[in-house]
């Protein structure tokens, strides 16, 4: 059996289904949703998926191992609107990982929500924690979030709140604000191994090295779906 054939029976094995496949959901905005701003958030798709809303291509994501967010202000209106997502899980030369120990598998495997915010917002995973600075006595926590102006056209002005100062920043149409905050704290005295493992435990949950943190958003959020496969 050739190099491409061993491949082609690990991917197109029998466990699960391998195809493309369609999912439908009937959504009843409010009338409220006028003027705001509408996105879907996908947990996991595995692995190339194509958002449909009421007829109209709103995006596409190629992936399966991470989320995304999809605009669909130009398509939602208030009422009924029919979301549809159209996924393909078969094995692509163009999409990694090719190979591999690795979970195949297919659909939407991860939670969806529905998001509403004023078009200024707090970005999807606008909110960055850094610690640039830990020693044994003390850390430095650097908190920066990003804000969007999607008004089309209209400028605003947007007031930002960094621990006692307050300033405010004017937005033109599809600007990007970024606030920081940087804020030393002490580490608590502990005898033994406990003070390094609480501080270990408290550095992963604030993203330590780089890693965005899940994002507060202004607005609200509508869980959709629950994981599931095609």
């Amino acid at each position: 059996m050739t190099g491409t054939q061993l491949l082609a029976s690990y991917f197109l094995g029998t466990g699960f289904y391998v195809g493309h496949g369609w999912y439908r959901k009937h959504l009843d905005l409010p009338q409220s949703s006028r003027g705001k701003r509408i996105t879907v958030e996908f947990d996991g798709v595995f692995q190339d998926a194509v958002v449909w809303v009421n007829g109209h291509e709103a995006g596409r994501h190629v992936g399966g191992y991470t989320g995304f967010s999809i605009d669909i202000t130009p398509y939602a209106k208030p009422g009924r609107n029919l979301l549809a997502v159209h996924v393909n899980n078969e094995w692509s030369a163009r999409v990694a990982p090719r190979s591999g120990e690795h979970v195949f598998s297919g659909g939407i495997y991860r939670s969806v929500r529905l998001v509403t915010t004023d078009p200024v917002h707090v970005d999807w995973y606008g909110t960055f924690v850094t610690t640039p600075q830990v020693s044994e006595d003390k850390a430095t926590v650097q908190v920066q979030t990003e804000v969007r102006n999607d008004h089309a056209g209209v400028p605003k002005t947007v007031v930002l709140g960094l621990g006692e100062r307050v300033r405010q920043v004017g937005m033109p149409p599809a600007a990007r604000v970024v606030a920081r905050l940087l804020r030393a704290s002490r580490v608590a005295e502990r005898e033994g191994p406990a003070a390094v493992d609480e501080l270990a435990r408290a550095r992963g949950r604030a993203g330590h090295g780089g890693q965005k943190a899940d994002a507060q958003r202004s607005g609200q959020a509508e869980k959709l779906l629950h994981g599931c496969s095609a």
